[in-house]
């Protein structure tokens, strides 16, 4: 089969897998040359996300330098990547007896899988720069996007190492539970400021900071006015008994 022919099977097998069709992760052979290559594909997911660090910044990185925020991001991505693929290994094992060929099928079908992601991702940041997108709405979708990746990731999981559903739903929270603790651990190591969406935007951010807006409308004008106006004197009791 030709190169071109090659990548279009794994883009089929790329997309029917993100759309929990199990002929998808049949399209994949899962050796270790197909692995590697799928690691230098999804390299290129690397330039969009030094973009969308300059569109978008995350939540309260906003003053700070987007190269700076992009090279914490990455760094917090490598060491993600190394503890989940110890998790991953550790659960193959237990799970297959000691086989861990599996992990090779694992990882090419994830590669290939972020790669479809890619134009998706360039759409919205291209909303979110002529301002079709509000930064809420863009945080709602890239939150939504985040939570079906885990959904593809335990489904991939429950595919290819055939453990109890149980298991791979408890190995996908896992993962996103240590993937925030080690954010929020270079987040502070690096000096940046640990604020997540609630304090953002949940209902009690969004109140004060409708509240303060008042305040600032009102109180300058109302401060202005008494400053501006002058309290009226009544006139001497006096004057009223003669008129």
């Amino acid at each position: 089969m030709s190169v071109a022919g090659e990548i279009k099977k794994r883009l089929i097998g790329a997309f029917e897998t993100a759309l929990f069709i199990p002929n998808g992760i049949e399209r994949f052979s899962g050796t270790p040359r197909e692995t590697f290559i799928s690691f230098a594909v999804s390299l290129i997911s690397l330039p969009l996300s030094f973009v969308s660090t300059r569109i978008h910044p995350p939540i309260g990185t906003e003053a700070f330098s987007a190269d700076y925020v992009f090279f914490v991001h990455f760094l917090s991505g490598l060491a993600s990547f190394t503890i989940g693929f110890l998790m991953i290994y550790g659960f193959a094992r237990f799970v297959t007896g000691g086989n861990t060929n599996r992990i090779w099928l694992y990882y090419t079908v994830s590669n290939w899988i972020s790669l479809i992601f890619i134009p998706l991702g360039m759409l919205f940041m291209a909303l979110r720069y002529y301002g079709v997108f509000e930064p809420k709405t863009l945080e709602d979708v890239m939150l939504v996007l985040r939570l079906y990746g885990y959904g593809i990731g335990g489904y991939m999981i429950y595919r290819i190492f055939k453990p109890p559903v149980e298991l791979a739903g408890a190995l996908v929270c896992f993962i996103l539970v240590m993937g925030q603790v080690v954010l929020k651990g270079a987040y502070t190591l690096g000096g940046l400021p640990n604020v997540d969406y609630m304090e953002r935007y949940g209902p009690s951010a969004v109140q004060e900071a409708a509240l303060q807006e008042a305040v600032e409308q009102t109180t300058p004008e109302t401060e202005t006015d008494r400053q501006e106006t002058p309290a009226e004197t009544p006139p001497p009791a006096r004057e009223l008994m003669e008129n």
